[in-house]
Parts: C-alpha cells; sequence; structure tokens
C-alpha cells in the first residue's frame, strides 16, 4: 500500500491541489514549557514545525501551545508565491476572528525557524 502513495500521478493526470489540513491537536502533551535537571533550567518559549511540500498543495498545521492556537503553512515555492501563501492564512484568520467574534485576532508571519518577525 505504501508503494501506491509514494508514486507520482500518471503521465497527464495533475497533481492535487485542495489545501490540506493536518492537525497537531494538544502540543503541551508533547512539547513542555520547561525542561528541569538539577540546577540546569531550559524554558521554551515557542518552537516551529515544518514540512517539505513536493506537491502544488498547500498543508496547513494548526496546533494549541501554551494557551496559543497556532496555524502554519507549508507550500512548495515553485507553485505559490509567499504572498499566496500569507494571503490565505491571514483570511483564514479574518475568518476565525469573525467566526468566534473575536474584536482583534493577534498573530505574526513567520518565514522560517530563525524570523524574527513581529505580531500583527
Amino acid at each position: 500500500m505504501t508503494e501506491f502513495f509514494a508514486t507520482f500521478p500518471a503521465p497527464g493526470c495533475p497533481y492535487p491541489k485542495t489545501p490540506v489540513i493536518s492537525s497537531l491537536g494538544k502540543m503541551d502533551g508533547l512539547i513542555k514549557r520547561e525542561y528541569a535537571s538539577g540546577e540546569s533550567r531550559l524554558e521554551v518559549s515557542d518552537f516551529w514545525v515544518g514540512i517539505e511540500n513536493a506537491t502544488p498543495m498547500i498543508t496547513f498545521h494548526p496546533w494549541s501551545w501554551a494557551d496559543e492556537l497556532t496555524l502554519s503553512a507549508a507550500w512548495n515555492e515553485t507553485f505559490y508565491s509567499k504572498e499566496i501563501a500569507v494571503g490565505a492564512l491571514e483570511n483564514i484568520m479574518k475568518e476565525l476572528g469573525e467566526g468566534l467574534k473575536m474584536d482583534k485576532v493577534s498573530y505574526r508571519v513567520v518565514s522560517a525557524c530563525c524570523d524574527p518577525s513581529t505580531k500583527v
């Protein structure tokens, strides 16, 4: 079965373009806010999850951690520009805010694990 999913589409058959949502769920049970050993202590303030897309799909990963909801997106820049992917994320955040009747939704755009972008 895994061989079937590892194959490319038949010649002439287009790649799927439908966005994919793959929820990571509650991450608090997997990544602690603090790790301690003896007198040593490590505080985790943020983390980043990334995947590599080889097809023209945008993959969205929602998760919650440390009392915050995160929605990340992974895409192949061969098929989509950063502006298109970020625009999709901004539209989703706007719809979430309206659907949840929130006056303001705070979010940040991070294009790499080391991107110091500020909250929007």
